[in-house]
């Protein structure tokens, strides 16, 4: 029997050598802690998912949830911070979140692995597990409380829901089309609610579609792709709207940052980060960055924007 051909018979088994080489990264940046982000980032997550914990376990009421950045990563880690317990300390309720995630990335790899079967067969998940594997950013990133994590399990989500789609067209109208649907509905959505400087996704994505529509408006197969677009954008706007508004009524958060000063400081950092250093994943603050190019562009790029605003 050749390989395509076990391969083909045994997808799980492949799948999950490819998850349990991932662990395996785990295991070796728990044994080796050579380079390693903040355990808990900013702060604003973990902080924050601490409280949402204690109101799920109905030891403080509503009116205490605190969301300053952005929702998804809050309630993301609030889960394992809850089974832990309120009174778990600091480091075992990273320690919890870090499985959990661990978990999550395991069903990622996956996800994208069954995505490239469908597009592009055994080949197309061998290049794909080969690149996910030998960079493992991933990994890195799980080790700390961010938004990373959920961003990254929602896009594979998305990318699950419409390689079936396009590679599924006699099952599109039965359940799993539905499913499908919902997957990348549910995926749009998570990404832009882990990270809402992402809702460039929602122009981008229509002005693609309106694009499609003008040179492809005659092909049926097309016009199902196109509803495929527009459900998932339609969707994913309406519950990113809706939670966003429902973040601003809460109480404790009448004084927060506005998110339009959030989204300029990341559309700021994505200008440096890794630009001319992509293997230097310090942390982004100064007493990590030491000697770094990419950080001492930015510094000097916001000295010069303030120079310009006194002017």
């Amino acid at each position: 029997m050749n390989h395509a051909t076990w391969s083909s018979r045994h997808p799980w088994r492949l799948d999950l050598a490819a998850v349990a080489l991932l662990w395996v990264q785990f295991g070796l940046l728990v044994l080796f802690p050579l380079v390693r982000p903040k355990p808990f980032g900013d702060e604003f997550f973990h902080s924050e998912a601490k409280i949402l914990a204690s109101v799920i376990r109905g030891e403080e009421g509503w009116r205490s949830i605190r969301i300053d950045r952005a929702p998804g990563p809050v309630v993301f880690y609030a889960i394992p911070y809850a089974v832990v317990g309120t009174g778990a300390s600091d480091e075992a309720r990273w320690t919890a979140a870090l499985l959990w995630s661990a978990a999550w990335m395991g069903l990622s790899l996956v996800l994208l692995g069954r995505s490239a079967r469908w597009l592009g067969g055994e080949t197309a998940w061998l290049a794909t597990m080969t690149l996910v594997l030998a960079t493992p950013l991933i990994v890195y990133y799980t080790f700390g409380i961010l938004a990373e994590c959920l961003a990254y399990l929602s896009v594979c989500c998305w990318i699950f829901g419409w390689s079936y789609w396009i590679s599924h067209p006699l099952t599109r109208r039965r359940s799993r089309g539905l499913l499908a649907v919902l997957a990348a509905c549910l995926g749009m959505t998570g990404f832009v609610l882990a990270r809402p400087n992402a809702a460039l996704v929602y122009p981008l994505g229509l002005a693609a579609g309106a694009l499609l529509w003008w040179k492809h408006r005659g092909a049926s197969e097309f016009r199902s792709h196109l509803g495929f677009l527009a459900a998932t954008l339609v969707t994913s706007i309406g519950l990113f709207v809706g939670v966003s508004q429902l973040v601003g009524r809460l109480p404790s958060n009448a004084d927060r940052s506005p998110q339009v000063e959030v989204f300029g400081l990341a559309l700021m950092l994505g200008r440096f980060q890794f630009r001319s250093e992509p293997w230097d994943w310090r942390h982004w603050s100064a007493p990590q960055r030491v000697g770094s190019r990419d950080y001492a562009d930015y510094l000097a790029a916001i000295e010069e924007l303030k120079r310009q605003e006194e002017i």
